[in-house]
């Protein structure tokens, strides 16, 4: 039992630090586009990426 919770609880670390590292790779990859000229391309994938 107490290994279970455990899990549950490392998963749920592990989903959180996804999110966040998720969240700070598209605000780099936002703030790379605004400083570079990007192929619209590459624009539209960020776009994407923030959106889901």
């Amino acid at each position: 039992m107490a290994y279970g919770r455990s899990y549950l609880v490392l998963g749920l670390a592990w989903y959180w630090y996804g999110t966040g590292w998720c969240m700070v790779l598209s605000f780099m990859l936002k703030m790379h586009a605004n400083d570079h000229n990007v192929p619209r391309v590459d624009a539209g994938m960020i776009k994407k990426v923030i959106n889901t």
